[in-house]
């Protein structure tokens, strides 16, 4: 036996759970979910919902937090826009990442 949740639903047990962290995490709580509903729209896989593993495996950065906490050398790079590419590239090519916005992201710790 089975109960699909709406984006909703799954949001609120998420934020419940604060899988991202505190309160203030709403928009970044709904991408990642909007995430996996992506996949499983796609019929990648169906999904089975898990508010721990989740808060494990996954972390919100800002590109310059994601660069020092990752190591990143964005030394040779002079244009902010190209820099923060540069960062993104870099995670893309290691982990899954989910973009909120600009400047912010969520990454698959491993």
């Amino acid at each position: 036996m089975k109960t699909t949740l709406s984006t909703e639903q799954a949001v609120d047990i998420c934020m419940k759970h604060e899988v991202l962290g505190g309160a203030d995490t709403y928009k970044e709580t709904r991408a990642l979910v909007e995430y996996f509903e992506e996949i499983e729209e796609m019929g990648v896989l169906e999904l089975n919902l898990d508010p721990v593993a989740l808060r494990c495996a996954f972390s919100i950065y800002t590109l310059n937090d994601a660069a020092e906490a990752w190591d990143i050398d964005t030394s040779g790079q002079h244009d902010e826009e190209d820099r923060l590419e540069l960062i993104r590239e870099y995670l893309r090519e290691r982990t899954t990442v989910i973009e909120v916005d600009k400047d912010t992201v969520i990454v698959e710790e491993f």
